[in-house]
């Protein structure tokens, strides 16, 4: 599966149990997204900018599952590779099995 299959993936089994339990997305997507976009414009590196909108999109999906306490396999790991300072990129392996992949982002000497 793709990279992007598999971001999708996680993010369907976080809608899936908003929809189950009827929790209302946007009564959440209202308060988060924008002090997600205001701390991804003042924090992501120059270097990764290139990326904004899919570690926004990441950030967006992983404090979605965070507020109501599901958390998927992949959306961990990324977690824990973005608190480090890494930028997750790709799986190696077929998941859950094997490796998640990640860019360390060196700033560009002046």
């Amino acid at each position: 599966m793709s990279w992007n299959g598999l971001r999708t993936k996680a993010a369907k089994q976080v809608y899936t149990y908003y929809f189950e339990n009827q929790i209302n997305m946007n009564l959440i997507d209202d308060h988060i997204s924008t002090e997600i976009m205001k701390t991804c414009e003042t924090s992501i590196s120059t270097e990764l900018m290139t990326f904004f909108d899919d570690i926004y999109g990441d950030f967006v999906e992983i404090a979605r599952g965070k507020l109501v306490r599901i958390s998927t396999t992949l959306h961990e790991s990324m977690w824990e590779a973005y608190k480090e300072g890494f930028f997750p990129c790709g799986w190696k392996g077929d998941f859950p099995n094997g490796k998640l992949c990640v860019f360390l982002p060196v700033p560009a000497s002046k």
